[in-house]
């Protein structure tokens, strides 16, 4: 990246500028922190997108949940995952109102 004389790092010659940047920077994953995971407001529900994150804060734990699905309109899922377990909560889009479906969990088999 060339440098101006006071050696701040400038964009390259060949670059958008700050949009190509800004386009960049809504690309990157979104962060939410929540309390209730079946309990999501429609607000943020709404403005998830594949990819993003969901911390579910229980006491001083967190856990880090990722939109694995979601069809504008109709439908998002967020998935748990860890070394035992997998979990899925699920939200429907009826009448443009976002409502808790359902949470799948299952156990991932230990390899031996």
């Amino acid at each position: 990246m060339p440098k101006n004389n006071n050696t701040v790092p400038m964009l390259p010659e060949d670059s958008k500028g700050i949009e190509s940047l800004e386009t960049e920077v809504e690309k990157m994953p979104k962060r939410f922190e929540v309390e209730d995971i079946e309990n999501i407001s429609g607000d943020i529900l709404d403005e998830l997108k594949c990819g993003d994150i969901v911390a579910k804060k229980t006491g001083d734990q967190k856990h880090s949940y990722h939109v694995s699905y979601k069809e504008e309109g109709k439908g998002i899922c967020l998935t748990y995952d860890d070394a035992t377990t997998v979990e899925t909560v699920s939200y429907d889009c009826v009448e443009g109102v976002w409502e808790y479906n359902s949470t799948d969990k299952g156990d991932i088999p230990a390899h031996e």
